[in-house]
């Protein structure tokens, strides 16, 4: 509501014009009072359902006027329905409460017909009343796709201004509707397909749009990345048809890769089609044929989930398990897999970490420079007679700003401080008792290892600006994925490399004061 009027509000002021505060007044209300009259009628279409549904009647008119006006509906008028059906359609509290102490007080035998009947009686008073609502919508001709999007929306409104009360209910709203989407998008109902040049425009470029990790600047990027020694697949479902789920870009190589540039870089004109970095392509490769002689990994170089209401549901997992035996069933040879994977927000919490040690915080001064790294740190910022010793916000301004990248004698001189915090970030920072970053959760749940670093890996604006440049590979060894994953889920054990634990070993313990 406020939004509006502050688009509203510039242009008048730019004409020199200006409302008196009775207009602007009356313009609030008008705005509420248009938010007030959709969010009732979603209400009053959501309220004919649910009689329908109960009475056993056909409520699919109502129903499609209703999906039709949410889908029409500003943001404030969502957050508001979102919120009516969180709190009006959730569990009946009182009726809940005394089906509930009946049961407790109830001394049937636990083996009897009345406990069963019981039992059963206690479920349904505890499900939610909403779930009537989802499965009418999911009878619709697009109404799973309906329930994808509305939990993307509310998923938008759990971040709003809202009191503790509320938010709790939004956050059950999500549970059980992650719960509802997890069985309609079962691996089991899910459709593993390979893309390729030929395939349908619409699909190709979907795959361009969602791109997440590496964006695409053009069909030739695209091109490239389906093109020999490549593969992109995807989960698909019947119930969104024409839809990529998730999506994984996998490069086909002699080892396993330290650089990004040499999977996604253009490729240059040669006549060998098994160079050893397979960049160097002819330009009429892509109808050629692969040899598979020389291809020992599979690198996982993107993984992109492209519907944000299926957040939480494990579907990249299942595609990356699907694919290595896709890939095994086409090359028997394979013995290595592993991603080549960003490391994101690294940049931030490094900035953040530094402004911690210019406020004073020695401890994290000794952790992240040696006397000798920070001797030679002074040096370049200030010269060898200089009495300047404050290094940090030079140093700050230079990773925030890129620049370090563009002086290869300062780029030597953060090699091993960056690297070792990297290290220790990826290791250390928990959250719950699991790793903060999400992209080193989401492989080491799914029981990979934490492999190695990789220094200057991804050279590109938004991998300077995200982790410095620096890349992981996890790597899945697959004898051991599932011992791994059981061993980061129960015990929140990380199962990194010695080339990943050398970085933590080289912290510094007794750095100057």
């Amino acid at each position: 509501m406020h939004s509006i009027l502050r688009n509203v509000l510039p242009k008048v002021n730019k004409n020199k014009m200006f409302f008196p505060a009775i207009t602007l007044r009356y313009m609030e209300t008008s705005v509420q009072t248009v938010i007030k009259r959709s969010t009732t009628s979603l209400v009053s279409l959501t309220e004919t359902v649910m009689a329908k549904a109960y009475e056993s009647r056909n409520p699919d008119s109502e129903l499609q006027r209703l999906c039709d006006s949410y889908y029409t509906s500003n943001h404030e008028t969502k957050d508001r329905f979102l919120c009516f059906i969180a709190d009006e359609l959730a569990v009946n509290s009182t009726q809940a409460s005394g089906v509930m102490n009946n049961f407790l007080s109830n001394k049937t035998n636990v083996d009897s017909e009345d406990y069963v009947m019981a039992v059963d009686k206690l479920r349904q008073q505890l499900r939610p009343k909403y779930y009537v609502l989802f499965s009418q919508i999911s009878r619709l001709e697009n109404g799973v796709k309906f329930i994808t999007d509305m939990r993307s929306d509310l998923r938008s409104t759990m971040n709003g201004n809202f009191d503790r009360l509320t938010k709790v209910k939004l956050r059950s709203l999500s549970n059980h509707m992650k719960d509802l989407l997890s069985l309609w998008f079962s691996v089991g109902f899910l459709n593993l397909e390979r893309i390729t040049w030929n395939s349908p425009t619409s699909m190709l470029q979907k795959i361009s749009e969602y791109e997440a990790v590496h964006p695409m600047r053009s069909w030739a990027d695209l091109k490239r990345r389906l093109g020999l020694y490549r593969r992109c697949y995807v989960f698909s479902h019947s119930c969104l048809p024409c839809e990529p789920l998730v999506i994984l870009h996998v490069a086909l190589m002699p080892n396993i890769s330290s650089s990004i540039r040499e999977i996604i870089q253009k490729t240059n004109p040669s006549t060998n089609l098994m160079n050893e970095s397979f960049t160097s392509l002819p330009k009429d490769t892509f109808a050629a044929k692969e040899d598979s002689d020389g291809i020992d990994a599979a690198i996982f170089y993107s993984i992109t989930s492209s519907q944000r209401g299926l957040h939480g549901i494990e579907l990249g997992n299942q595609l990356i398990k699907r694919v290595v035996k896709e890939l095994r069933s086409e090359f028997p040879l394979i013995s290595q897999f592993s991603t080549l994977s960003p490391v994101p927000n690294f940049t931030e919490y490094l900035l953040s970490e530094m402004q911690s040690i210019q406020n004073g915080d020695l401890i994290k001064q000794r952790n992240f420079v040696t006397d000798e790294e920070l001797d030679r740190l002074k040096q370049h910022f200030f010269g060898d007679y200089s009495t300047h010793s404050d290094i940090w916000p030079n140093l700050m301004k230079v990773i925030k700003n890129n620049e370090w990248i563009d002086n290869e004698k300062l780029s030597d001189l953060l090699y091993e401080p960056l690297m070792k915090k990297c290290a220790h970030y990826l290791v250390n920072e928990k959250r719950r008792g699991y790793a903060l970053n999400s992209v080193a959760h989401f492989h080491l749940r799914n029981g990979a290892v934490m492999w190695r670093l990789n220094w200057l890996a991804d050279l590109s604006p938004k991998g300077l600006s995200n982790s410095c440049g620096i890349m992981v590979n996890y790597r899945y060894f697959l004898e051991s994925v599932d011992n791994n994953s059981y061993l980061y889920t129960e015990n929140r054990q990380i199962n990194a490399d010695q080339q990943v634990l050398k970085w933590l070993s080289k912290s510094n313990t007794n750095s100057k004061l």
